[in-house]
């Protein structure tokens, strides 16, 4: 049972951290000077990123660990937990 209780805790923390890191991360699309070094993984897929439309998901992440990391290593400490 107590096992039970951590694993639900941490997929909560998991869960409203990700919440947390994507919507900190989404203001990568009102700095597009960051986009050249943040957007990596979306110039991966579409070459030069042009507009925030060009901007994949992924690259929230990026930006949250880049800028506003308390979040996303709240992410990596959730979902290490087994």
């Amino acid at each position: 049972m107590r096992v039970l209780v951590q694993y639900v805790a941490a997929l909560c923390t998991f869960l409203f951290s990700t919440v947390a890191a994507l919507y900190e991360g989404s203001e990568i699309k009102d700095h597009p000077f960051e986009w050249r070094s943040s957007a990596v993984l979306s110039q991966w897929v579409h070459g030069e990123v042009k507009t925030s439309s060009d901007i994949l998901v992924v690259d929230y992440l990026v930006y949250a660990a880049k800028f506003k990391p308390f979040f996303p290593l709240l992410l990596l400490l959730a979902s290490s937990i087994s």
